[in-house]
Protein backbone atom coordinates (compact mmCIF):
# COMPACT_ATOMS: atom_id res chain seq x y z
CA UNK A 1 0.00 0.00 0.00
CA UNK A 2 2.83 2.32 1.10
CA UNK A 3 4.28 1.89 -2.42
CA UNK A 4 1.32 2.50 -4.54
CA UNK A 5 0.67 5.62 -2.39
CA UNK A 6 4.30 6.49 -2.51
CA UNK A 7 4.62 6.90 1.20
CA UNK A 8 8.11 7.72 2.49
CA UNK A 9 10.24 4.50 4.43
CA UNK A 10 10.02 6.59 7.65
CA UNK A 11 6.34 6.89 7.93
CA UNK A 12 6.08 3.00 6.68
CA UNK A 13 8.22 2.14 9.82
CA UNK A 14 5.43 3.86 11.65
CA UNK A 15 2.99 2.41 10.35
CA UNK A 16 5.14 -1.08 11.19
CA UNK A 17 5.68 0.01 14.78
CA UNK A 18 1.85 0.76 15.73
CA UNK A 19 0.46 -2.54 14.03
CA UNK A 20 3.35 -4.20 16.07
CA UNK A 21 2.28 -2.81 19.24
CA UNK A 22 -1.41 -3.17 18.14
CA UNK A 23 -0.81 -7.28 17.49
CA UNK A 24 1.21 -7.40 21.49
CA UNK A 25 -1.62 -5.61 23.13
CA UNK A 26 -3.89 -8.18 21.59
CA UNK A 27 -6.41 -5.98 19.45
CA UNK A 28 -5.98 -7.41 16.21
CA UNK A 29 -6.67 -11.13 17.48
CA UNK A 30 -10.19 -12.05 15.63
CA UNK A 31 -10.16 -9.37 13.26
CA UNK A 32 -8.73 -8.43 9.88
CA UNK A 33 -5.22 -7.98 9.91
CA UNK A 34 -5.53 -6.10 6.32
CA UNK A 35 -7.72 -3.87 8.01
CA UNK A 36 -5.30 -2.78 10.69
CA UNK A 37 -1.99 -2.14 8.01
CA UNK A 38 -4.55 -0.13 6.48
CA UNK A 39 -5.34 2.06 9.82
CA UNK A 40 -1.80 2.03 10.71
CA UNK A 41 -0.68 3.37 7.54
CA UNK A 42 -3.31 5.80 7.97
CA UNK A 43 -2.18 6.78 11.39
CA UNK A 44 1.48 7.10 10.40
CA UNK A 45 0.50 9.25 7.80
CA UNK A 46 -2.31 11.43 9.43
CA UNK A 47 1.05 12.19 12.88
CA UNK A 48 3.76 12.60 10.11
CA UNK A 49 5.06 15.87 10.07
CA UNK A 50 5.78 15.90 6.43
CA UNK A 51 2.02 16.82 5.65
CA UNK A 52 1.57 13.75 3.19
CA UNK A 53 -1.18 14.44 0.98
CA UNK A 54 -2.62 10.60 1.31
CA UNK A 55 -6.49 10.51 2.05
CA UNK A 56 -8.43 7.53 3.64
CA UNK A 57 -9.98 7.06 0.18
CA UNK A 58 -7.00 6.89 -1.55
CA UNK A 59 -5.64 4.38 1.19
CA UNK A 60 -9.03 2.34 0.89
CA UNK A 61 -8.65 1.88 -2.92
CA UNK A 62 -5.25 -0.07 -2.57
CA UNK A 63 -6.28 -2.02 0.59
CA UNK A 64 -7.33 -5.28 0.57
CA UNK A 65 -9.64 -4.92 3.23
CA UNK A 66 -12.86 -3.59 2.79
CA UNK A 67 -14.33 -0.50 4.95
CA UNK A 68 -16.11 -1.84 7.53
CA UNK A 69 -12.95 -3.53 8.39
CA UNK A 70 -11.11 -0.59 7.48
CA UNK A 71 -13.32 1.42 9.89
CA UNK A 72 -13.65 -0.68 12.83
CA UNK A 73 -9.42 -1.06 13.23
CA UNK A 74 -9.22 2.61 12.71
CA UNK A 75 -12.15 2.32 15.46
CA UNK A 76 -10.19 -0.23 17.53
CA UNK A 77 -6.90 2.13 17.40
CA UNK A 78 -8.07 4.92 18.47
CA UNK A 79 -9.63 3.68 21.72
CA UNK A 80 -7.76 1.16 22.31
CA UNK A 81 -4.30 2.35 21.85
CA UNK A 82 -5.27 6.02 22.36
CA UNK A 83 -3.78 7.13 18.24
CA UNK A 84 -5.15 10.47 17.13
CA UNK A 85 -5.96 10.20 13.43
CA UNK A 86 -5.66 14.38 12.85
CA UNK A 87 -7.88 15.47 9.71
CA UNK A 88 -6.71 15.91 6.30
CA UNK A 89 -5.78 19.26 6.08
CA UNK A 90 -6.41 20.81 2.66
CA UNK A 91 -3.51 22.57 2.43
CA UNK A 92 -1.52 19.70 2.02
CA UNK A 93 -3.17 19.00 -1.58
CA UNK A 94 -2.47 22.09 -3.01
CA UNK A 95 1.51 21.11 -3.95
CA UNK A 96 0.09 18.28 -6.13
CA UNK A 97 -2.76 20.00 -7.25
CA UNK A 98 -0.66 22.95 -8.11
CA UNK A 99 1.43 21.01 -10.46
CA UNK A 100 -0.98 18.96 -11.78
CA UNK A 101 -2.56 21.92 -12.93
CA UNK A 102 0.03 23.97 -13.85
CA UNK A 103 -0.60 26.42 -11.67
CA UNK A 104 1.80 29.17 -11.37
CA UNK A 105 2.83 30.21 -7.84
CA UNK A 106 0.39 33.31 -7.19
CA UNK A 107 -2.53 30.75 -7.88
CA UNK A 108 -1.42 28.60 -5.15
CA UNK A 109 -0.75 31.14 -2.57
CA UNK A 110 -4.15 32.76 -3.40
CA UNK A 111 -5.73 29.37 -3.22
CA UNK A 112 -3.70 28.86 0.74
CA UNK A 113 -5.12 32.10 1.88
CA UNK A 114 -8.06 31.20 0.68
CA UNK A 115 -8.28 28.21 2.10
CA UNK A 116 -6.78 29.67 5.50
CA UNK A 117 -9.31 32.27 6.11
CA UNK A 118 -12.30 29.99 5.09
CA UNK A 119 -10.82 27.65 8.23
CA UNK A 120 -10.30 30.16 10.36
CA UNK A 121 -13.87 31.12 9.98
CA UNK A 122 -15.32 29.28 12.81
CA UNK A 123 -19.33 29.92 11.26
CA UNK A 124 -18.02 28.37 7.65
CA UNK A 125 -20.01 25.18 7.21
CA UNK A 126 -17.06 22.03 7.02
CA UNK A 127 -16.31 21.36 3.53
CA UNK A 128 -14.25 18.04 2.62
CA UNK A 129 -10.26 18.42 2.17
CA UNK A 130 -10.17 17.35 -1.47
CA UNK A 131 -13.54 19.25 -2.27
CA UNK A 132 -11.91 22.41 -0.35
CA UNK A 133 -8.72 22.79 -2.05
CA UNK A 134 -10.85 21.83 -5.61
CA UNK A 135 -12.78 25.00 -5.07
CA UNK A 136 -9.88 27.14 -3.48
CA UNK A 137 -7.36 26.38 -6.91
CA UNK A 138 -10.93 27.06 -8.49
CA UNK A 139 -11.74 30.42 -7.43
CA UNK A 140 -7.47 31.54 -7.03
CA UNK A 141 -7.54 30.95 -11.08
CA UNK A 142 -10.31 33.72 -11.28
CA UNK A 143 -8.60 35.66 -8.35
CA UNK A 144 -5.12 35.79 -10.11
CA UNK A 145 -6.76 36.26 -13.73
CA UNK A 146 -4.18 33.63 -15.12
CA UNK A 147 -3.90 33.15 -18.43
CA UNK A 148 -3.70 29.40 -18.72
CA UNK A 149 -6.45 27.72 -16.67
CA UNK A 150 -7.80 24.05 -16.46
CA UNK A 151 -10.76 23.48 -17.28
CA UNK A 152 -13.42 22.48 -14.17
CA UNK A 153 -13.35 18.57 -15.86
CA UNK A 154 -10.11 18.95 -15.21
CA UNK A 155 -9.89 20.10 -11.75
CA UNK A 156 -12.16 17.25 -10.64
CA UNK A 157 -10.50 14.68 -12.76
CA UNK A 158 -7.21 15.54 -10.46
CA UNK A 159 -9.59 16.22 -7.18
CA UNK A 160 -11.73 13.10 -8.08
CA UNK A 161 -14.58 15.37 -6.54
CA UNK A 162 -17.60 16.13 -9.23
CA UNK A 163 -17.50 19.07 -10.75
CA UNK A 164 -20.90 20.30 -9.60
CA UNK A 165 -19.71 20.26 -5.79
CA UNK A 166 -16.26 21.87 -6.63
CA UNK A 167 -18.12 24.59 -8.51
CA UNK A 168 -21.02 25.17 -5.69
CA UNK A 169 -18.07 25.53 -2.97
CA UNK A 170 -15.92 27.81 -5.07
CA UNK A 171 -18.55 30.20 -4.34
CA UNK A 172 -18.20 29.98 -0.63
CA UNK A 173 -14.47 30.52 -1.31
CA UNK A 174 -14.92 33.54 -2.84
CA UNK A 175 -16.27 35.24 -0.24
CA UNK A 176 -12.77 35.63 1.61
CA UNK A 177 -11.40 37.23 -2.09
CA UNK A 178 -10.50 40.11 0.32
CA UNK A 179 -8.13 38.51 2.15
CA UNK A 180 -6.05 37.78 -1.41
CA UNK A 181 -6.80 41.62 -2.60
Amino acid sequence: MGAELNVPSSELEGAARLYRKAHEEGVVRGRCVEGFAAACLLVAVRQSSLRLPVSQREIAEVMRATRDQFRTARGVLEVELRQKVPPMDPRDFLPQVASAVSAPHRVQACAETLIESYLADESAPDISPRTLTGAAIHAAFDLTECDRRPTLTELSQVMNVATSTISARKSDLLAYRDTWE
